[in-house]
């Protein structure tokens, strides 16, 4: 869910410096204590250039017609401080024009350092929630289960209360 929202976010960013065609997240790395997830966008040149990007190197494709192409990543991270999460995304877009692709060696470059700590284990409710997100059927039958529940526990009482009001 988090990878979601963050997906959202960078097209929402990325639309201020390019018109997004397509913006495609990719599956999830999470073989160190660091999960990431790359994402490829493309688009044209264009935008309204007010969000909250920062620009290292701008190269002047300005006409709102030649093609661009994009590589991002997002990183989630957990620090030694139990209660805090590291959360960073970062995109590379160029001009697909150029022969010489430099933004996945860019992307790929990026390291975070720090001490990072395994995931904290979720409670009760945070495993339920993550499991009908993941599953939405079972939120179904779980409510069902519940339903069949109450109905056999107002059968229960009603009976023993007819059995009392006729003794």
């Amino acid at each position: 869910m988090v990878f979601e929202r963050l997906t959202e976010i960078a097209k929402a960013e990325l639309s201020e410096w390019m018109n997004v065609g397509t913006l495609t997240p990719r599956s999830v790395d999470n073989t160190t204590l660091l999960y990431m997830q790359t994402f490829d966008a493309d688009g044209s040149a264009g935008g309204h250039r007010k969000g909250s990007v920062r620009v290292l190197e701008v190269d002047p494709i300005e006409d709102g017609h030649t093609s661009v192409a994009g590589i991002g990543r997002h990183f989630i991270g957990f620090l030694s401080d139990p209660n805090r999460v590291l959360v960073c995304s970062t995109t590379c877009l160029e001009p697909t024009r150029r022969t010489a692709r430099i933004c996945p060696a860019a992307i790929e470059s990026i390291r975070l350092e720090g001490d990072l700590a395994p995931e904290p284990s979720t409670s009760a409710i945070g495993s339920l929630l993550r499991g009908f997100y993941n599953q939405p059927a079972s939120l179904a039958g779980l409510g069902a289960g519940l339903l069949i529940s109450l109905l056999g526990i107002v059968a229960v009482i009603r009976s023993l209360l007819l059995r009392t009001a006729s003794a």
